[in-house]
């Protein structure tokens, strides 16, 4: 299982998560984003909007290689420049953590 962060421009965020979703997802939530860089390094990378979508998704280690190859091909991240995505690798004290979490969360509501 792995932690998949995706930071891309506001309101794209809801397609990242269609894609992800054809895949086996435990998990996925997005939350709006608010960049602080300064106005000289937004323009050294040539950003023009601080606002972006945060999506944390719990995708399967087999699915990571796919779900990053169909994110880069609709949104030409590497030639672009347009987002940011980033894996994490959870190990089983991880995942029995967020099963708890999950469980309690289903429990109270």
């Amino acid at each position: 299982m792995k932690l998949l962060i995706t930071v891309i421009e506001r309101d794209k965020g809801e397609r990242v998560m269609e894609i992800i979703g054809e895949y086996k997802v435990d998990f996925s939530v997005t939350f709006l984003g608010l960049g602080t860089a300064l106005p000289s390094m937004m323009e050294y990378f040539s950003l023009t909007d601080r606002s972006k979508d945060v999506v944390f998704s719990l995708v399967a280690d087999s699915d990571t290689p796919q779900i990053l190859e169909r994110l880069e091909k609709e949104f030409a991240i590497t030639k672009n420049n347009t987002a940011s995505v980033l894996t994490i690798n959870l190990n089983a004290i991880n995942r029995i953590a967020y099963e708890h979490l999950l469980e309690k969360g289903m429990k109270n509501g």
